[in-house]
């Protein structure tokens, strides 16, 4: 199979790029209501908040998995540039 064969490669990546970085800023944001909660200042709003990004994080998760699932196999492809290898890699691929 050769690499021009695959659908908008590109495409994918970035996606799986922005995916991560939305992911990077759930996290610092669940990990200040974290903070939050630990010293004290628990409330209802807090908790409620909370369980929203743990679930929007969940949903990332998942969607970053099927991502990197799908793009998994691209990487033994020989005919694909470096530089693209070089962004999967440093995603984690």
């Amino acid at each position: 199979m050769a690499y021009e064969e695959f659908p908008d490669i590109n495409a994918m990546i970035a996606e799986l790029e922005r995916l991560d970085r939305q992911e990077k800023e759930l996290s610092a944001v669940r990990r200040r209501l974290h903070d939050q909660m630990d010293k004290g200042f628990a409330n209802e709003v807090t908790l409620a908040r909370e369980r929203q990004i743990s679930d929007e994080r969940l949903e990332l998760h998942r969607r970053i998995a099927a991502l990197r699932a799908e793009l998994a196999p691209i990487l033994r492809e020989p005919l694909m540039p470096l530089a693209e290898r070089r962004r999967l890699y440093e995603l984690g691929l």
